[in-house]
């Protein structure tokens, strides 16, 4: 119990909310022009002249709404987004080489309490990811508001009945951040606790997810073929593709972190480390 505590509350959990948080709000503060219209210079002779704040107000009032905010906020998140599915594992590495490895007769059946570990903290990032986005809308969500105007965003949202998302765009995104993104975290985690078992460092198993990351994605746009569209997942928000067929592209990334833990299993059991 004490050791499960240990992998539920620890700074790696609290790291990893603070960044996501942040990254998400720096994201659409610069892609938004939040930035730019707040230290614009309105007695600029190319401007029509008025009152500043009733001005910054105005172009304010263009950026504060849901499709702005969500497609702001990941537009450079995007970019390394796997680094904060893979942040909340890194406790794997060490207790795989020490609890694990050292005191195996501890345990009755070693394959099964790895296992068991293993889908703990692919959870725990995964949650971790959901609760993080859920807390990043629920605080825009004080100041954003929904354009009547606009009631398409995209076929993600064609599970629901239509106008939906136009009606309660809060609780799609919450919904979102519970499922797509959910599970986009959970199969990246099971990815890195994989990768961990064959590297000999924490920074390593960063580094090749997003290196997976990037060249599966841009895999995707080079041959434009579903299974490899990985972006499609992060931008569920803004996609063609339904549902369901959005979940597609992690098919093959769980395949592959299934196989690696596995094998990885089977290492600790033979004592390599």
């Amino acid at each position: 119990m004490k050791i499960f505590k240990t992998r539920l509350i620890n700074k790696y959990i609290i790291i990893t909310f603070s960044l996501l948080f942040l990254s998400l709000l720096i994201s659409w503060m610069f892609a938004s022009e939040f930035l730019g219209i707040v230290f614009m210079d309105y007695s600029a002779p190319d401007l029509v002249q008025g009152d500043k704040k009733e001005m910054m107000m105005a172009f304010l009032r263009e950026i504060m709404t849901w499709p702005n905010l969500v497609d702001s906020s990941m537009f450079y998140t995007i970019n390394f987004l796997p680094i904060f599915f893979i942040i909340p594992i890194l406790p794997f590495y060490k207790e795989c080489r020490s609890y694990f490895n050292l005191g195996k007769q501890r345990f009755k059946k070693l394959g099964n309490a790895l296992l068991k570990t293993i889908l703990s903290y692919s959870l725990i990032a995964a949650f971790t990811t959901s609760l993080t986005f859920s807390a990043f809308y629920s605080f825009a969500a004080i100041f954003v508001y929904n354009r009547k105007a606009f009631t398409y965003i995209g076929e993600f949202a064609s599970i629901f009945p239509k106008d939906f998302y136009s009606k309660h765009p809060y609780l799609f995104f919450i919904f979102m951040s519970f499922t797509i993104y959910f599970a986009l975290a959970f199969v990246f985690a099971l990815l890195g606790i994989g990768i961990s078992f064959f590297v000999n460092k924490e920074y390593k198993i960063i580094i090749i997810v997003l290196a997976i990351y990037h060249l599966y994605g841009n895999l995707g746009v080079l041959t434009n073929y579903l299974p490899f569209k990985i972006f499609n997942c992060v931008t569920a928000f803004n996609t063609l593709y339904s549902f369901f067929e959005t979940f597609i592209p992690l098919i093959l990334i769980l395949a592959v972190a299934i196989a690696l833990n596995i094998l990885g299993i089977r290492k600790v059991k033979r004592n390599v480390f």
